[in-house]
């Protein structure tokens, strides 16, 4: 190789030979050897200058003599396949990465359902197809669902109610007043008997005598939980509730064991919210028969009503009217502008719905007298039969000319 003489010892290659009609063809196997050689010396001279100043000249000589002979050495066939394998490399790399880990607070699209429920992170691994990342999640109702793509997982952010409502109107809005605390939930407990002695006058006898144990509070969270699946809480993939279970539990149940009607669940729910939202008549009448809390709110101030008024459960918003159900009370999910009961009937387009709350509406807020206070009173005493709560609330709505 009489023309790599040059190159090694540092001599510039006349740049002319090099690059002498590049772009003529040549069907002659040494012209296209010799001007392959061309370029070659002429790309080692170019490195030779960038880097003659970063070492010695003759270290700097050997370096370039070595890559030179490997790179002669390498069938062009694994130089391709190495660099295809830098490329493979580079893409691992750029692949998509974990957004979240173990113990994140996460909500996850539960089986690809639509449904999204919360709950914690308790693995993290890749499809083994795609590489991507998956999850493993644990919810809130102790369900767990394994290998959950990441598109089918979403972070938990949430606002302050206030700060919410200032960002939907424009406009500072206060703080909400705190709510009062609750008064205490009594001691979960069991009954057993215990022999005392006692005294009386000059008689001493071992009597049997009834005092409580304390309960596990994980027994009657689970207690609750049940409640709630019962009366019609989506669990499982399903939401249809089982009112028979739900009444022998509620009978079962004792004064002083702590079961709790209107216990909520993690998001705030009592067993009055499942059944509305998911349309159970009859559970809904038997909990309204039990005097159940029926304006609660959720954190969102959100009450039964308001949620059987969005899900357009008609027969379920009369039973809740007629026991004296509070129209007015306004709520607000997250994202949404602050609504009561018939707007939000109205903006999940069911304007007949909400005709109807308005005109109940109007029978307890503009009656002539006291007509409207003493309505809502006897239907929160129970003294309104469904037939005549019809009656008066068709006569209004004939009368608006709805």
């Amino acid at each position: 190789m009489g023309s790599s003489a040059s190159i090694v010892s540092g001599e510039p290659v006349d740049s002319a030979d090099s690059s002498s009609n590049s772009s003529s063809s040549s069907n002659n196997p040494a012209e296209l050897v010799d001007k392959i050689k061309k370029r070659v010396m002429q790309h080692l001279h170019e490195l030779y200058e960038e880097n003659k100043g970063q070492m010695g000249d003759e270290e700097l000589l050997q370096v370039m003599r070595d890559a030179f002979v490997s790179l002669a050495l390498s069938p062009p066939t694994e130089a391709a396949e190495a660099a295809a394998a830098a490329e493979a490399a580079e893409a691992a790399e750029a692949a998509v990465v974990a957004k979240f880990a173990v113990d994140d607070r996460v909500e996850g699209n539960y089986c690809g359902s639509g449904q999204w429920y919360k709950g914690n992170i308790t693995g993290v691994g890749s499809n083994a197809d795609t590489g991507e990342p998956v999850y493993d999640i644990e919810y809130d109702d102790d369900e767990t669902e394994m290998g959950v793509a990441q598109e089918l997982v979403r972070e938990i952010k949430r606002k302050p109610l206030h700060e919410r409502m200032a960002a939907i109107y424009d406009a500072p809005a206060p703080a909400p007043a705190p709510a009062p605390a609750p008064a205490p939930a009594p001691l979960a407990a069991d009954t057993a008997e215990e022999t005392q002695a006692v005294t009386r006058g000059d008689v001493q006898a071992e009597v049997q005598v009834e005092v409580q144990v304390e309960m596990d509070p994980g027994v009657l969270k689970q207690k609750h939980a049940a409640f709630h699946v019962a009366c019609g809480k989506f669990h499982k993939g399903s939401s249809a509730g089982d009112l028979n279970k739900a009444m022998q539990m509620l009978a079962e149940a004792s004064t002083g064991d702590g079961f709790d009607i209107n216990a909520v669940d993690e998001d705030g729910w009592s067993a009055l919210f499942h059944a509305c939202g998911e349309g159970h008549l009859k559970t809904v009448e038997w909990l309204l028969e039990n005097k159940v809390a029926i304006d609660l709110q959720d954190p969102f101030h959100c009450t039964p009503l308001w949620c059987a008024a969005f899900n357009n459960r008609r027969d379920v918003v009369k039973a809740l009217l007629c026991a004296g159900a509070d129209e007015s009370i306004p709520g607000q999910p997250e994202g949404e502008p602050l609504t009561t009961p018939a707007l939000a009937a109205r903006r999940a387009n069911h304007p007949g719905l909400a005709d109807m709350i308005d005109g109940e509406a109007r029978l307890r807020r503009h009656a002539e007298g006291t007509a409207g206070v003493e309505r809502m009173q006897r239907q929160k005493d129970g003294d309104m039969s469904l037939q005549e709560f019809n009656a008066s609330l068709r006569s209004v709505i004939d009368n608006t000319g709805k």
